[in-house]
């Protein structure tokens, strides 16, 4: 068996092709990290849509859930902005501290319609859940949002 050693007058091709393949690889691998949270971002919602009045308790539990994980998530991602804090842009800074506080208030809001949920009537937990979910919905886009652009600048 003869090994073929083969000679190229471009030394830099082969590690442009790695750097490309990697590129790739990455971006795949956000973009299934990103739909895999999307889709969780929904089966969440939708649970929580789910639950009838005679269930609140497991849906005040389910919510709590939610919002608990939520918080950790928020919680990784100020980490990690600060953690790249002095090899960020300042332009981008900006957009950090922005997507940070509407989070913040979108989390807020959360709140508000958690402390609904808790004391919701009959006539009322429809809209509550509703409220609950699209509230959920939008703080988990802003976290994604944020999260993706982590991924994508400096």
């Amino acid at each position: 068996m003869r090994a073929y050693i083969v000679k190229s007058n471009q030394p830099f091709q082969i590690p442009a092709m790695v750097v490309l393949f990697l590129i790739f690889i990455i971006s795949a691998y956000a973009h299934a990290s990103t739909k895999e949270v999307k889709q969780e971002v929904n089966e969440a919602a939708s649970a929580i849509g789910d639950y009838t009045i005679e269930q609140k308790d497991a849906a005040v539990a389910k919510a709590r859930e939610l919002m608990d994980q939520l918080d950790q998530k928020t919680s990784k991602l100020e980490i990690k902005i600060e953690q790249n804090w002095a090899n960020t842009k300042e332009a981008t800074r900006q957009n950090y501290q922005q997507s940070l506080k509407e989070m913040r208030e979108k989390r807020n809001q959360l709140s508000e319609w958690y402390g609904e949920m808790k004391q919701s009537s009959n006539d009322a937990w429809g809209e509550v859940k509703q409220g609950f979910s699209d509230t959920y919905d939008k703080v988990m886009k802003a976290y994604n949002d944020t999260d993706g652009e982590m991924n994508t600048k400096k």
